[in-house]
């Protein structure tokens, strides 16, 4: 008899098969793999006191000059402010034009032939996609600044006012907006050209003609794709197409900011797909995930890419949100999955130790922790929640599986007869075990046991997956590295 270690190294890996990953974690949610140990992320608990009208599909924090905090919440129709309270108001402008809460083909829902094609296969790329209504969110100083592609104005509100007012003499027709490092208020897309990057006056953003004395201006960058988004970094910023990045820096008078393109193949699968670190960026892209550091991008090596993104829903991508949550190091990107028109999963990437997570949570949008004691995410019941902040999950149940590993040897099977946990539970973890001689044969389950006591087992197999559930709601653990009693048996 021996006692067999389950050393499988932190993270989720789901490109390929399930045999493919043999020897790693295979699928979780609401699990994290965190300085060496396996545990359930923090629950939730709803903050705001009223939901929003809409889906609050884009969301950004800040202070005022009077320390109060706010949360800024932009629907398909609506923008809303939220206090540290819970007190949501709307500071919708009278004349927002109304969007769309998803993507639509052709301009309207149900274009095309119903059951035109076979089920299941792609489409052809003769129907243009009409993307949901984002909004492109920012704060310069205390006012906040924004911003949606169906409306296209740019409107400012100020603390105190009873609703965003368009801000004057600002460009039309734009698609997205951002603030620099160096105070300059840039709107993208700017005058309905996709590609066109315009900005104020540094720290007056009434000032978008250029002259001799102001440092306004705006530049077309050459493109054949639209853009996006712009992410504020440490000395750039980083602006985003459908097609590649580019990175803008402050140069001064007279030219005031240079483009300079950093990357291709990489362009932002959505308008919130990004997130800013220090120094660099890292954001989604239709084909995989990369990072910026000002000067390049690169592609970021991912476990689960082929799981993400064969998981995905291709029409409805542009509603793809990322938030960070730097207590522990990660960046979560929220997708529909391919059979949902909602968001209804995420990837993570813990950017600290450099694995990768997955799961199954509706998120629409976040903010990380800071402006706020918590992380704050929207759900799409349209209620803001605290999260990382109790072990409530809601009805969900973390939990956590293997790819196969082998416990025989060659053509020889082996033989479980127990398992020496490794865990902190108090009774809170269920341990299951799921047996095969080959990676297609048929499958035996054992268990549940509970993994906070050594168990006496008996089952025979080549290949076995280890599943951990939660037991106990809403009960904390810890999972380390348990043990199995394996011996030789018989060859099948």
């Amino acid at each position: 008899m021996a006692l067999v270690p389950l050393e499988l190294p932190p993270g989720i890996s789901r490109n390929g098969t399930e045999h493919d990953n043999k020897g790693h974690w295979f699928d979780c949610t609401l699990v994290r793999f965190y300085e060496g140990v396996i545990r359930p992320w923090g629950g939730w608990r709803v903050k705001s006191l009223s939901a929003v009208t809409g889906v609050g599909r884009a969301s950004h924090a800040w202070k005022s000059n009077d320390g109060i905090s706010r949360l800024a919440i932009g629907t398909e129709n609506h923008l809303y402010v939220m206090t540290r309270d819970g007190t949501i108001d709307s500071i919708t402008p009278d004349d927002l034009a109304t969007g769309n809460a998803y993507a639509t083909m052709g301009g309207a829902y149900g274009a095309g032939n119903y059951g035109a094609g076979a089920y299941g296969t792609p489409r052809q790329d003769t129907l243009l996609t009409l993307d949901p209504t984002i909004w492109s969110l920012d704060n310069r100083g205390e006012n906040l600044v924004a911003t949606c592609w169906t409306d296209g104005k740019l409107y400012e509100w100020k603390p105190g006012d009873n609703k965003a007012s368009q801000i004057n003499n600002a460009p039309v027709d734009c698609r997205a907006l951002v603030m620099t490092p160096e105070r300059f208020l840039m709107a993208l897309g700017a005058g309905n050209d996709p590609r066109n990057v315009a900005w104020c006056d540094q720290e007056s953003d009434t000032i978008w003609t250029p002259s001799e004395t102001n440092q306004a201006g705006s530049f077309p960058l050459q493109t054949g794709g639209r853009l996006m988004l712009g992410k504020a970094a440490r000395d750039y910023t980083l602006l985003l197409t459908d097609l590649d990045a580019w990175a803008a820096t402050y140069i001064g008078f007279p030219l005031v900011y240079s483009f300079v393109k950093v990357g291709s193949g990489c362009g932002a699968v959505s308008q919130n797909c990004a997130v800013a670190i220090d120094a660099k960026a890292v954001w989604m892209a239709s084909n995989g995930f990369f990072v910026c550091n000002g000067s390049f991008v690169e592609p970021l090596p991912c476990s689960v890419q082929d799981y993400v993104f064969s998981n995905l829903n291709r029409q409805q991508q542009t509603l793809i949100t990322a938030t960070q949550n730097s207590d522990f190091g990660e960046v979560r990107w929220h997708y529909p999955s391919a059979n949902s028109i909602e968001v209804d999963s995420y990837v993570v990437w813990n950017y600290r130790e450099n694995h990768w997570a997955i799961g199954d949570l509706a998120r629409l949008s976040g903010v990380d922790k800071g402006v706020f004691q918590y992380p704050l995410a929207v759900g799409p019941d349209s209620y803001v929640y605290e999260h990382e902040v109790g072990l409530d999950y809601g009805g969900l149940v973390p939990s956590l599986k293997s790819a196969p590993f082998e416990i025989g040897e060659g053509d020889q099977l082996g033989v479980v007869t127990g398992l020496v946990p490794d865990d902190v539970t108090d009774g809170a973890i269920n341990v299951s075990f799921i047996t095969r001689s080959y990676p297609q044969g048929v499958e035996s389950t054992y268990g549940p046991y509970v993994a906070s006591q050594k168990n006496d087992l008996r089952f025979t197999g080549r290949q076995i997956d280890i599943q951990y559930t939660m037991g106990t709601p809403n009960a904390d653990f810890r999972i380390g590295k348990p043990r199995l009693d394996v011996q030789p048996g018989g060859r099948r």
